[in-house]
C-alpha cells in the first residue's frame, strides 16, 4: 500500500459545523477515484458528528468502491459488519465530544463563580486557576 497524501485538518474540530479542507480533500480523493481507500489513525480523528456525516461518507465510498479503514478501531469498511461498528463508533464519538464540552462548560461556570480565571495565564492580580480547598 502506498500513502498517496496525508490529509491534516490541525486545529479544526472534527464536531462544530467549521470548514475542514484536510477532511474535504480527503472525502474527494476517494469519491473521484484518485484513491481507493481513506485510512485513519481513530474514527474519532475523522468526524465527531455521529451517523449524520460517517453514514454518507460510507455511501459515496461504496458507490465508488471505495474504502474507509480505522487503524486503531480495527475497522475496514470493505469488511462484513463494518458499517455497523462504524455506526457505532461514530455515535461514540459524538457522545464523547458532547460529554467533554458539558464538563468544560461546567468547570468554567465553577470557576467564573468563584471569580476564577477560567483559562490560559492569569492575568496580574487574578486568581489563580487551580482550585485549592474549594
Amino acid at each position: 500500500m502506498v500513502v498517496r497524501r496525508v490529509h491534516v485538518d490541525r486545529g479544526r474540530s472534527g464536531y462544530k459545523d467549521v470548514s475542514r479542507e484536510g477532511f474535504d480533500s480527503a472525502r474527494a480523493a476517494v469519491t473521484s477515484g484518485a484513491v481507493r481507500t481513506l485510512i485513519v489513525w481513530k474514527l474519532d480523528r475523522l468526524s465527531r458528528k455521529g451517523i449524520a456525516e460517517v453514514g454518507p461518507l460510507l455511501d459515496e465510498f461504496d458507490q465508488v468502491g471505495g474504502r474507509l479503514v480505522s487503524v486503531m478501531d480495527k475497522v475496514d469498511s470493505g469488511s462484513p459488519g463494518a458499517r455497523l461498528a462504524l455506526a457505532s463508533l461514530s455515535e461514540w464519538a459524538r457522545a464523547e465530544s458532547e460529554t467533554q464540552g458539558e464538563r468544560i462548560r461546567h468547570a468554567k461556570q465553577y470557576l467564573r463563580n468563584r471569580g476564577r480565571w477560567i483559562g490560559g495565564q492569569p492575568p496580574t492580580g487574578c486568581a489563580s486557576p487551580l482550585i485549592q480547598g474549594d
